[in-house]
């Protein structure tokens, strides 16, 4: 039997934390340098306690060099990283602040780096965050299908999703 999704443990939780999403259109790791830590230094500055990320095309997949400079970066800032971004497009990350001592239960993505799905033990609360990068085109619709798959494998129905949730319109 899943969370049974308390709403009196949910608002409280979400009455404490400040959370933000945005689409980072691509770290540019291919270019690692400057213009990298100003967007990431950009994305954290407003003393978030969750940050999702979408479009981060990080191709970790390929060179995981600048994941691991990005999560040291991050560090410096007081948060933990988690990313599901393994090619040179699409690409998600949550940022999640050290002080809130949250306890990671489970983890869920995809192989084509559109979703990450974390869930997490806090304040005596389970949650589901999600960053989401929906698809621009539609061919690639069956994200969606994806995501309702495998959300059900973390068994909680309190979710928190963020990200970038393309509009595709097949006119």
């Amino acid at each position: 039997m899943g969370d049974q999704g308390d709403l009196t443990g949910i608002n409280n939780f979400l009455s404490n934390i400040k959370i933000k999403s945005q689409n980072i259109r691509s770290f540019n790791v291919s270019t690692f340098g400057d213009v990298t830590k100003k967007k990431l230094f950009y994305t954290i500055r407003g003393n978030y306690d969750v940050i999702f990320l979408s479009d981060t095309r990080l191709n970790s997949g390929v060179k995981p060099g600048p994941l691991l400079e990005l999560k040291k970066l991050v560090k410096t800032k007081g948060y933990t990283m988690y990313a599901n971004s393994t090619t040179s497009s699409r690409g998600v990350c949550i940022l999640i602040r050290e002080k809130l001592n949250l306890e990671i239960l489970a983890d869920v993505g995809d192989l084509a780096g559109n979703f990450l799905l974390l869930k997490v033990k806090i304040r005596n609360n389970n949650v589901v965050l999600g960053s989401i990068y929906g698809p621009n085109r539609n061919e690639d619709i069956n994200v969606f299908n994806e995501l309702l798959v495998k959300a059900p494998e973390l068994d909680c129905n309190n979710i928190i999703l963020g990200g970038g949730l393309e509009l595709y319109m097949g006119l």
